[in-house]
């Protein structure tokens, strides 16, 4: 078991909480559980939250849809987007599809060499369409 915050195993145990035994990582001074809530949703409904979202849903349609909190799907898609920041790209915008956010993203590409612009079948004004494509991974 690894520190879920800096990934280190240099830990000891720090305490239980609401039954669940507690470590405390040496490195980074994180406290963690291992163990699920019982109450956690699956990778799987994540999963399907964030497909909803790039098919155009909004947090509220998808907490009706699948049956969970409209601010967890938030915090869901937000910490999808800061960890492809952090791992997979260059630069992305992860906001409402209006001019203000269309206008930050191009700020930050408009003086790069842009390979392909991927989007949830929304279309970006001054992308060429030849590196435009429209994608959803599962």
């Amino acid at each position: 078991m690894n520190c879920p915050k800096c990934k280190s195993s240099n830990h000891k145990k720090n305490g239980m909480a609401t039954g669940r035994q507690r470590y405390k990582c040496h490195d980074c001074g994180y406290n963690y559980s291992v163990q699920l809530k019982s109450t956690a949703s699956p990778d799987s409904v994540k999963r399907q939250a964030l497909q909803l979202y790039l098919e155009g849903l909004g947090f509220r349609s998808i907490d009706r849809y699948l049956g969970v909190s409209h601010v967890s799907v938030y915090n869901w898609i937000k910490k999808f987007g800061q960890e492809l920041e952090e791992k997979k790209f260059i630069d992305c915008s992860f906001a409402n599809r209006g001019t203000k956010t269309g206008q930050k993203l191009w700020k930050k590409i408009k003086n790069k060499e842009i390979e392909e612009v991927m989007t949830d079948h929304w279309s970006i004004c001054r992308v060429p369409s030849r590196k435009h494509s429209y994608s959803i991974k599962s």
